[in-house]
């Protein structure tokens, strides 16, 4: 789990999901505190709606969110076929879900600091508009507690997709099929709960 952890996040795309988009969200959320040209209290509720989004929102600015994890799924399930050592991790004693698991956790703990970078933007944003009210335990129910879980769950589908397909590009664009096609069924069919998405 360690492993893929690190190799996740000291890649480049790593380093844009943990610091940069956090960094970007700061501005985005100072400069979504308006209504109808009248500043808005920044409270926490307010900035965790500008920093989290369902993962059927089409055309959302979190939609980048689940492109990183179809990337990071890809990335972690050819980590060895890509540097030719597939046949010999292949061929050592033992069960495939342990190694499936330990990714799987490798890319959960990289959503989990993500989702606590986030907070800490938001946060930030806060403190730069001058709020000092910080309700971090709604940081933490919001963002590690109903956001986190949906991320995961897409992890998962994203993981299993790449374990199924047998080429590494083509399990890309079929994850990337599968998350257009959850996106696309709360528009086109009115499906409302977000548990018939997964």
């Amino acid at each position: 789990s360690w492993s893929s952890f690190r190799t996740l996040a000291t890649s480049w795309p790593g380093l844009a999901v943990l610091l940069f988009i956090p960094f970007l969200a700061i501005p985005v959320v100072i400069d979504q505190m308006v209504a109808m040209s009248v500043p808005l209290i920044p409270t926490t509720a307010l900035v965790i709606k500008e920093l989290t989004g369902p993962l059927s929102a089409d055309m959302s600015r979190w939609m980048v969110v689940p492109g990183f994890i179809i990337f990071f799924a890809g990335e972690l399930v050819w980590r060895e076929r890509d540097h030719n050592l597939g046949e010999i991790s292949d061929a050592m004693p033992g069960s495939e879900w342990a190694t499936f698991l330990g990714k799987f956790l490798g890319l959960a703990l990289m959503l989990s600091v993500f989702m606590i970078a986030l907070s800490v933007a938001g946060i930030i944003a806060q403190v730069l508009m001058g709020y000092n009210t910080f309700e971090v335990g709604l940081y933490l129910q919001m963002m590690l507690g109903l956001q986190l879980p949906e991320y995961l769950l897409f992890a998962v589908l994203a993981l299993s997709v790449h374990a199924v397909v047998n080429q590494k590009y083509v399990g890309h664009l079929v994850a990337i099929i599968i998350y257009a096609f959850i996106a696309a069924i709360a528009t086109m069919l009115g499906v409302e709960h977000n548990r018939w998405f997964y």
